[in-house]
């Protein structure tokens, strides 16, 4: 398990990494139902170090996928991971966030394998607001463009961008593993650190691999990492 000061790190550590398809692309002024082509690629979620087991208010598994080269995460998962009550407003179509809550959303070390496969799904785009404590976030992207949330079977999705700058968070993206990083505190790291750490963790968790760069870099000796391991 890793302590505070290593989930912070891995949290942030692909920030770095940011890649341009983050940024989402304005949605058109649009309502009701449209048929997407969603791209499912075993996107993994990661906040403060923790992989997210992503659900929606029911209980059942939901993944992000990316439209147009840009990832698209469920809101209320990510909002009860940061201790944010969500709610929904049928009447004015609002997701309505309230701070001061518990953690509804359970982290794992060893997250579930989610699917590779682009699908058409129904987006149900109907002029959703998000609220947190009674006040509008301005859903934006990293050009300050508004973007525009949509709902699949239920549950609202935005683009990282746009979560992460409502919610304040730090986000990272490692394309070649597919894993979005969030972080509640901002975090400075080299690339190639950034690098090894990554590639450390994968290898430790699902090989039982231990890089000495990685276990320097972490403060972790070979045993400690081979009980993170099994």
């Amino acid at each position: 398990m890793f302590n505070h000061s290593l989930r912070r790190m891995g949290a942030a550590i692909l920030s770095l990494a940011l890649a341009l398809s983050l940024t989402a692309v304005p949605a058109a002024a649009i309502t009701g139902p449209q048929q997407i082509q969603a791209v499912y690629s075993d996107i993994k979620v990661m906040l403060d170090g923790e992989f997210l087991v992503l659900t929606d208010a029911n209980g059942k598994t939901v993944e992000p996928f990316s439209l147009n080269g840009t990832t698209y995460l469920p809101v209320r998962a990510v909002a009860g991971a940061l201790g944010l009550k969500a709610d929904w407003n049928a009447e004015t179509h609002t997701v309505v966030l309230t701070s001061g809550g518990e953690q509804t959303t359970a982290t794992t070390e060893n997250p579930a394998k989610g699917r590779n496969i682009t699908i058409g799904i129904t987006a149900d785009y109907a002029d959703i607001k998000v609220t947190l404590d009674g006040k509008p976030l301005a859903l934006t992207d990293a050009n300050g463009n508004n973007v525009e949330p949509f709902a699949v079977e239920g549950t609202t999705y935005l683009p990282i961008r746009a979560i992460s700058n409502a919610l304040g968070l730090e986000v990272g993206w490692d394309g070649e593993y597919h894993v979005v990083t969030l972080s509640t505190e901002p975090f400075v790291i080299t690339q190639d650190e950034a690098k090894i750490f990554v590639q450390g963790m994968l290898d430790k968790l699902y090989l039982g691999k231990h890089n000495p760069d990685f276990l320097e870099l972490v403060g972790k000796t070979a045993e400690e990492s081979e009980t993170d391991h099994l």
